[in-house]
C-alpha cells in the first residue's frame, strides 16, 4: 500500500495528476485521464458519479485508500478522487493495486 502512495507522490511531482472532483471530471471529459482513483471513504454519490463517468468514457478506475491518505500522498488535504494523467504511471499504479 505504501508503494502506491509513493507512486502518487511521484505522479504529483511529475505534474501528471489532477485531484479533486472538478479537475478530475475535466480530465476525464477532455480525454487526458488514464486512471481514476476513488477514495473508499468518499461519499456514495461521489463514488457513483465517478464510476459512471469512467464507464461512459471507458477509463479505468479503482476504489482505493482513504481521502486523508490520498491527499497526504499528493501533498494536499483530503482528496476524494484523483485522475492519473500519464499512461505509464497509471499502469504502474494498477499493477501495484492488483497485488
Amino acid at each position: 500500500m505504501n508503494s502506491i502512495y509513493f507512486l502518487l507522490g511521484i505522479t504529483k511531482k511529475a505534474g501528471k495528476i489532477a485531484s479533486g472532483e472538478v479537475k478530475t471530471e475535466a480530465a476525464i471529459k477532455n480525454g487526458k485521464c488514464h486512471l481514476v482513483l476513488i477514495a473508499s471513504d468518499s461519499s456514495l454519490n461521489t463514488q457513483k458519479k465517478f464510476i459512471n463517468l469512467c464507464k461512459h468514457y471507458n477509463i479505468g478506475y479503482q476504489i482505493f485508500g482513504e481521502m486523508e491518505r490520498i491527499g497526504k500522498g499528493i501533498g494536499k488535504g483530503k482528496t476524494a478522487v484523483a485522475a492519473i494523467l500519464d499512461r505509464n504511471l497509471a499502469k504502474m499504479i494498477e499493477e501495484k493495486l492488483a497485488l
